[in-house]
């Protein structure tokens, strides 16, 4: 393919059209902004193949009670614990329902029990003297807590998924 000649605008030399600066003076021969949409237009004419999708769904956003500040009671309560066990657990489906039981041995009342609820799990904390207990129980989105009870030594929780 043979290119026109034409002459440099700058220092008047004879140039091929088809190139892009002056190669004697380095004048810019064409427009800026035709170079600008040739090097778009060459991006545009690559191909897209094998290419994925990444989607984030957020569901609506549920607060909880577990979003508060602790409060300095239960700052000096988390101070005095030196253990800190798993308290044994028992979970029954009922009626589409889970009964959980939890043994929390020591534990004087429902006052030294915190329990968070978070979108896919709740979060037990006991606190017996010295002894602290902790438990993690994973739940289904969209479940709450419809009944509770503490008894002889046991929280009694009732979760229901809606």
């Amino acid at each position: 393919m043979m290119f026109r000649t034409r002459k440099c605008k700058n220092c008047g030399k004879k140039i091929e059209s088809g190139w892009n600066y002056c190669p004697f003076c380095g004048y810019l021969l064409k427009d800026f902004f035709e170079e600008v949409e040739r090097e778009i237009g060459k991006i545009f004419r690559i191909p897209f193949s094998r290419g994925i999708t990444i989607t984030i769904q957020s569901g609506p956003s549920k607060l909880t009670k577990s979003q508060r500040i602790a409060t300095k009671p239960k700052l000096a309560k988390m101070a005095k614990v030196k253990i800190v066990e798993e308290p044994q657990t028992e979970i029954k489906k009922l009626n589409g329902r889970e009964i959980i039981e939890i043994k929390l041995p020591d534990v004087k009342d429902e006052s030294d029990i915190e329990i968070n609820v978070f979108e896919q799990s709740i979060e037990i904390k006991a606190y017996a003297g010295k002894k602290g207990y902790f438990k993690l129980i994973p739940i289904s989105p969209n479940s709450e807590i419809v009944a509770k009870e503490f008894k002889n030594n046991i929280l009694k929780l009732e979760i229901a998924t809606f």
